[in-house]
This record gives C-alpha cells, sequence and structure tokens, in this order.
C-alpha cells in the first residue's frame, strides 16, 4: 500500500505544519518544551508517527533521529515493525529481564538492546527507537564504556590481531574454535572470525597487521558470502566485569558473606565467589551493578533526537509498577544479608522524570487522547489532531456514504482507501461528490 499519500494529506494540514514548526523551535537557550498532540487515535497515531519520521529523515528538521515511549511492549514492536515495512529505519529495544541468580540465562535480549546502543552511539544515520518506559529507563551499560569495548575495523586499515583478541574477550565474546552463535569470535592463522550481536557473522583477513580482506560469512558453509568495508562489534554482555570490576565484585560478596547468618545465604555467596575466582560465566551480574559501573546509564541518555511519548499516564503507571517489583525483590536480598545497602542502592529503574528531563532540552511531544496534567512539567503548544478508531465497514456502504457526508459538510477532507480498483469505481458512482483517492 502507497502510504506515502496519507503522508501526504497530513503534511498539507495546517495543524501538522504548525505543530512541526513548534517541535523543533526552542524555547529558550538550548531548552524545549514538550508540545501536546491530542486526538490521535491508535491507527493515526502510527500514520502520524511515520510522517514525522519521513520528515525527519529526510533532513528538513533535526538529525532524522526519534524515540517513541509507548505504554507496553506489543505496541511498540508493532509501531517498529509498521515503520520498517513503510520503509523507516526502525528498531524495538526491548526490556530485559534482570538476572540476580546465578543460574544460566539466554541473552539474546541483551544483543539486541546493545545493537540499539551501539547504533545510536557509534553512528549517525537515522533511526527510530521503540521502547516501553521501562525498557528506556532500566540501568545500562555507561556510553564511555560501551565506546571503549566496541572494536570498529574498516578495510586496509591496521590492527593488531592479539590485542583485538584480548578486547573481544574484555567484551563478553567467547573464543571458539568455529563460529557458529552470536558472541563468538576464533583465530585461525591470520584469519578472525566474529559473531556480533545483531549482524551477520564477519570474517577479517590480515596481511600483516593490516586488513586485507573483510566480510560476512555463511556459518553453515564457513564461505564468504559478502565484501564490506568497515565493521562496528559492540559487546555481547551490559555488564562488562572487567579485573578491576571482578575486584569490586569479590570485595563487597566477601563482606556480605562474612556477615550473613542464614547458611543458605553463605553458601550462595561462597558459589559466587569461586565462579569470580575459575573465571566462570557471571549470571549473577545484575546484582552487583553498582560495584561494575558505578553510575549506571539508560537508553534515554544515549538518545539525541526528537522523543514522542504515547499515553503518558500508562507509561508511568507501568514504569511505576516495574519499579515496584524490583524493589520487593532488592529488599528481601538486603534483609537476607545477600547484598549490602550501597547494592541495593543502586538496583533501581530510573525514575520517569528522567524521561521528561530529558524531554526539556529535546525536540519532544506528548501524544494523548485527551489533555490532562502533566506533573508540573512545563509543556508547549496543543495541537489537536480529531481522530477516531473505526471499525471495518465491509460491505455497509450505506454506512460508510453517511459517515462520509457528515465529515464533509463538517469540513473535513475525506481519503477513503480501497482495496481494488473495482471497488473504488463502485464507492464513487454511489457517491460522485466525495473525492476518492485510490493507490
Amino acid at each position: 500500500m502507497n502510504y506515502e499519500l496519507l503522508c501526504d494529506v497530513l503534511r498539507s494540514s495546517r495543524e501538522y505544519k504548525l505543530f512541526l514548526k513548534a517541535l523543533m523551535t526552542p524555547y529558550g537557550k538550548d531548552t524545549y518544551r514538550p508540545s501536546l498532540a491530542e486526538g490521535l487515535a491508535d491507527g493515526a497515531f502510527q500514520f502520524f508517527l511515520l510522517t514525522l519520521a519521513k520528515d525527519l529523515e529526510r533532513g528538513k528538521h533535526g538529525r532524522g533521529r526519534l524515540l517513541a515511549i509507548c505504554p507496553d511492549e506489543k505496541e511498540a514492536s508493532r509501531l517498529s515493525d509498521f515503520l520498517k515495512e513503510c520503509g523507516v529505519p526502525s528498531v524495538f529495544f526491548p526490556a530485559k529481564d534482570i538476572n540476580f541468580n546465578n543460574i544460566t540465562a539466554s541473552h539474546d535480549v541483551e544483543h539486541e538492546r546493545l545493537s540499539v546502543l551501539s547504533l545510536l552511539l557509534l553512528t549517525d544515520s537515522p533511526l527510530v527507537v521503540c521502547a516501553t518506559a521501562e525498557a528506556a529507563l532500566q540501568a545500562t551499560i555507561p556510553e564511555d564504556v560501551l565506546d571503549a569495548h566496541s572494536v570498529q575495523l574498516s578495510i586496509n586499515s591496521e590492527a593488531n590481531l592479539e590485542e583485538l583478541v584480548v578486547t573481544l574477550s574484555e567484551a563478553g565474546y567467547a573464543r571458539v574454535e568455529l563460529v557458529d552463535g552470536i558472541g563468538q569470535f576464533a583465530v585461525r592463522g591470520g584469519v578472525l572470525d566474529v559473531f556480533p550481536p545483531a549482524e551477520l557473522p564477519v570474517r577479517i583477513e590480515f596481511f600483516g597487521d593490516e586488513i586485507d580482506r573483510m566480510g560476512f560469512f555463511d556459518v553453515m558453509t564457513q564461505r564468504m558470502t559478502e565484501s564490506v568495508d568497515a565493521v562496528v562489534f559492540p559487546p555481547v554482555r551490559e555488564l562488562i566485569v572487567d579485573r578491576s570490576a571482578k575486584e569490586r565484585v569479590r570485595a563487597v560478596i566477601k563482606k556480605s558473606a562474612s556477615s550473613a547468618k542464614d547458611g543458605r545465604i553463605k553458601e550462595l555467596l561462597q558459589k559466587e565467589l569461586t565462579d569470580l575466582d575459575n573465571d566462570s560465566s557471571i549470571d549473577f551480574a545484575d546484582k552487583y551493578i553498582g560495584e561494575i559501573y558505578g553510575n549506571p546509564s539508560c537508553l534515554v541518555n544515549y538518545f539525541d533526537g526528537v522523543i514522542a511519548v504515547r499515553d503518558s499516564v500508562n507509561c508511568s503507571e507501568r514504569l511505576k509498577a516495574c519499579a515496584a517489583l524490583l524493589e520487593d525483590s532488592v529488599k528481601d536480598m538486603l534483609l537476607s544479608g545477600e547484598i549490602t545497602a550501597k547494592s541495593a542502592g543502586v538496583l533501581r529503574l530510573f525514575e520517569f522524570e528522567t524521561l521528561t528531563e530529558r524531554m526539556k532540552t529535546s525536540p519532544s511531544f506528548f501524544a494523548d487522547v485527551f489533555t490532562r496534567s502533566y506533573n508540573g512539567i512545563p509543556t508547549g503548544e496543543i495541537f489537536d489532531f480529531f481522530s477516531q478508531s473505526k471499525t471495518s465497514y465491509s460491505s455497509n456502504v450505506s454506512s460508510l456514504l453517511e459517515d462520509l457526508s457528515f465529515y464533509k459538510d463538517s469540513g473535513y477532507m475525506n481519503v477513503v482507501v480501497c482495496a481494488a480498483e473495482a471497488e473504488e469505481k463502485n464507492l464513487f458512482k454511489s457517491y460522485f461528490r466525495i473525492l476518492i483517492f485510490n493507490f
């Protein structure tokens, strides 16, 4: 379907033109006030965001990046898929399950998150990121740490293979004989194979310290399939436990173990110490994010672009519910002596105010159906985009024509999307005074 026509219809409206101007105009020096785009029903919001994303991508307004905060993961994922179908670079940023237990868990979600964070930090390409408030405000790897542990290589440049092996290992990659999964790398003579998150596996052929050839390869055939000029290998773990971080974690575990009165807790902590000493997979690292990073970051801090918050009340309430569940788990660990008070103080979600504070320094808007209070947040102009979610008319042409007549007489532009040309002709004959756009 040619959605561009619907985008052009929206662009032609006076309300959208005024909204776009207000959105991108600072209120003061480097400060903004969130605009209010009201009346956007579910389907209308998707087209509204599609139009805005295309305008941003074309470089007419801003740098082409947009963060869409949705009330739940289903809506965020659906919005991202819709934008991709329409040709807009878009990614879904999921919330991860926080693992406080010393049990092996899948890292697939971490790989998705790290791929998005590296795109935001290490590239300048236009991008729409769709996420929930929980996902956007979960603690994650700080920007400087991600930058330091990311590998960026280009053809004909120089790189020391031994140093690359150390860097990849510190970034969480596992060295194997033959690469067949994400987060692995292998070295055979002067050939380095790496499988980064959310990308195809890459083979790099060295001539001394110079990168002579580089490209994607097939893990089944182990043959190179496509040459590339540049690659980026982000870390494969959000929590990078390097040597200094490991010592800090070891010190706090020993402190907790020495004061724990419950034998079960002492045994659990001793197992964590053993895994640290044996360089085993540290599956309980989420519990010690404060010791690992000191000051974790979140997606919101990575973002530089337009911010849109859809259904702000539900976003805020769901975030509070997630924060309460996390707080209960942390309290249980604190009371049992499993963690220290200092560790507990860092184990939390960033507050909704982190997002709203960022909106004060970025072009942003709230997309709520109805006017509401924003808890003291200074807001900008209100723009009313009257829309309704209609059920399918199916074969009920009389009901459709009745609605079209009402909206036409009320001064609205009517755009009817027909499934086939024959349908368009029949409808036009039934009510020739309505302008039908067929595409």
